[in-house]
Parts: structure tokens; sequence; C-alpha cells
């Protein structure tokens, strides 16, 4: 893996994504989704989230495989680091925290260097990750935020971000990128003025995939048995973002209907499955694989997005939205915030009231064939492929400015413009 990669038609740097998601989660996040994409048009360095070794070595590491090192995966070269410190005592030391974070940080530039790679593009998901920027001589830096990340501590207890420099603090790297991109409009609201260049880029779907549940094909098998109608909710099952007392209120107030939760439970606060609600109408198949989520679809009425209305989900842009429209399917969901500008036919938003909740599945329910197929064709222009002709042109013509150069863009004919401070580019 030692070479200069060929070039694959993009006039895109290769870059290097320092993530703070492993590649295979069970569910794929915009992480997955953009730089499995940008690896068909530049080369991709994907470095996962560290791997905690003896939570792993004790199980507590929600089943990620310790392959530490490199391996390549859809065209993209995924780096796995392993964290020798437990988080317990990284977060009272911070000696031993600067220790870990320099080692992992030599670490890192080492591999990179190994590659013989050229300059590259630095994408930074990780919160922390300040410290990392000019590590890799990059030509330039990317922070894609995608939570409310202080928010979330509210709710597992989880901190990894070191206390002992200020260049680990999520303002620093805020401050001191090249370009900031945010997917909630909340977000975009926390971070004015952090940026000359922030950016609103929400989440958007694999059209192509979730438009296969409209064409005649078979039922997946774990829904083959339940009986009709189905309404589908895709997606983790964690108590601090799902309003679980909201999904047993409207079940027993649709008893002909029958819920399937198709997911994983516990990812992100360790919700436990007993602790799930139960009925007999109410189903939990588990985790899929997404390329088999259109087969599930295929059966469903409706889908439900039943998310708490808090402080973190008040910056939360589901991907779900995308690609349960992109099925054809009529989306019930409690008014997030990200949701309230959203045009598209098919969205039926309800207050977190089981029995608005209810009538409103109830009334999605009953939209027509030919109604699902215009809401599918409605959300085709929200894809992630037309995400990333976006995120190129915006990365070229930032690229451009900073060589002193004044060039327009073509991909796909969209110029990003730098005449505001602000650009806000609609999902």
């Amino acid at each position: 893996m030692a070479n200069q990669p060929a070039s694959r038609g993009s006039r895109l740097p290769p870059i290097v994504c320092i993530s703070n998601a492993e590649w295979d989660a069970p569910i794929p996040t915009n992480r997955q989704q953009l730089m499995r994409r940008f690896a068909e048009r530049t080369p991709v360095v994907y470095v996962e989230a560290p791997l905690p070794v003896l939570g792993s070595v004790l199980g507590h590491s929600r089943n990620r495989r310790r392959r530490h090192g490199w391996r390549q995966e859809d065209r993209v070269h995924i780096l796995q680091a392993w964290d020798w410190l437990p988080y317990p005592i990284a977060k009272r030391s911070s000696t031993l925290s600067r220790v870990a974070d320099a080692r992992f940080r030599r670490y890192l530039v080492r591999e990179w260097r190994g590659l013989g790679w050229s300059r590259p593009l630095l994408w930074l998901f990780a919160p922390d990750a300040g410290d990392l920027l000019g590590a890799f001589d990059e030509r330039l830096s990317v922070y894609h935020c995608v939570d409310d990340y202080g928010s979330i501590e509210l709710y597992n207890g989880y901190r990894r971000v070191a206390a002992y420099s200020d260049l680990k603090r999520e303002e620093h790297l805020a401050q001191a990128v090249d370009l900031m991109v945010v997917t909630a409009p909340k977000l975009l609201d926390r971070w004015q003025g952090a940026n000359p260049h922030l950016y609103l880029l929400p989440n958007v779907a694999d059209t192509a995939l979730f438009e296969q549940a409209l064409e005649p094909g078979p039922d997946h098998p774990v829904v083959a048995a339940i009986p009709a109608p189905h309404v589908v909710f895709l997606g983790a099952l964690d108590r601090y973002k799902v309003d679980l007392a909201l999904l047993a209120a409207v079940a027993r107030r649709c008893p002909s209907v029958h819920f399937v939760c198709a997911g994983p439970i516990g990812t992100g606060d360790r919700t436990q499955s007993d602790k799930l609600p139960q009925a007999s109408n109410l189903h939990y198949v588990g985790p899929l694989p997404q390329r088999e989520l259109p087969a599930v679809l295929r059966t469903a009425r409706a889908c439900i997005i039943p998310y708490h209305l808090n402080d973190y989900t008040a910056s939360v842009s589901p991907l779900k939205l995308y690609e349960y429209l992109a099925a054809g399917q009529p989306v019930v969901s409690t008014p997030l915030p990200s949701l309230l500008s959203v045009t598209n036919e098919g969205l039926l938003l309800s207050p977190p009231d089981p029995a608005l909740f209810a009538a409103r599945i109830e009334e999605a329910i009953r939209i027509d064939a030919a109604t699902r197929r215009r809401i599918s064709v409605q959300a085709s222009g929200h894809s992630w492929d037309r995400r990333i002709d976006e995120l190129e042109a915006l990365i070229l013509e930032h690229l451009a400015s900073a060589a002193g150069a004044s060039v327009a863009t073509e991909a796909t004919g969209i110029k990003a413009t730098m005449t505001t401070r602000t650009t806000l580019l609609n999902g």
C-alpha cells in the first residue's frame, strides 16, 4: 500500500478521514456514505475511532473486531488504531491522556507517510481531533460536525475529549479548520461566527438503493410472517433518542397495525432489550445489512421517526427520512427542528402525543400507490451522489482560492460561491 495512487478522474487530492466511528458499524452513517463515494473519485484513508483494547477483551466494545492496522473495503483504505488507556483512567489523568494521544498521533502520521501519497485533504469527524491539524501537511482541512456532542454526554456519560489542552476542544477545531460543514440548522446556529466558511448540508440517502422497495420482489424473511399492515422504524433503538413510551402508547392505540423495528439496540446509551416496550404488535427484528432494507420497506404502509424532543435531537438530521421517502413511504415523525423546513410530500409531523401520532399513522397508511411513486421521485434529488458533487465543488473552490486562482468548478454544474460568510446548501 505504499505507492502513489492512480488518479480516478477527479482533481481532488487524496483524503484522510479521521472518524469517530468504525467503518463497519451496524448502521452506515454519513461518514461511511461519503467516504465510500469519495473513494470512487480519489484515494481515501479512513481512520476508525480507536478501539479500546481492554474494553474489547472484556466484551465491552459493542462487538467490534480487533483488526489492528490496515485493511481495504470498497476501495477505502481503513486503519484501525488501538487505545491502550482505559477511559476511566484517561478521564482522570491529563498526563496519561497526553501520552496516549501523542502516541496515537505519531502512529497515524507514521502509517500515513508509509503510503507515500501526496498532500491530502484532511476530513475530520472527531470533535477532539484538533491536535491533528497540520500533522499531515494537508492542503485543506474540513470539520464535518454531525452531532451536538455536548448534549450526547448528558445521556451516555462518555467524554473522551481530553482536558489537558485547548487543541482537543471542539471550539478550537471549529475555528482552526479551513471550512466547516454542519448537518442541522441548530448546529448552524450554534457555530455561527466560529468559522468564516460554515455550510449547512443536511443528511440525505442512498436513494437508488431504497427506490428498489417500489419494485416487485419477495418479502424479507423477517417480516414474511408478520401480519399486515406494517409500519417500520429503521435505526438504533436508544432510549435517549427514541421515545419508547410514545412507541408503546401508539402501538396500543393501533392494535391492528404491526410495528417492525429493524436496528441494533443500545448503540449509544446501552439500552437493554428487556427495557423495550413489549406488545403482540411490536416486532424487534435486529440489525440488518442496509442492502436488505428495501425488502423490509416493500411490505410497509408507513414509516416512523418517534424521536424525543430534547437538546440532543434538536440537532439531529435523520438519515432515515430520505431513505423512507425514496422507498415511497409516507413518514410520521415528531417535529424535529431539522424537519420543520422540509417540503417533501409524504412527511407528516405530529406532536409526541399518542392519539395525534396514531391518527397520523392511520392517515399515512391510506396514501395511494400513485402518491407513493410521487413521494419517491421527489426524494430522488436528495442523494449522497448529489451531495458528493456539491462537496467536491466546494472543496475545489476552496483549493483554488487558497492557491490564489479564480476558477469556477463544474461538478454537475453546481457552483459554490464564497460571497457570504455562511452558505446554506439545503438537503
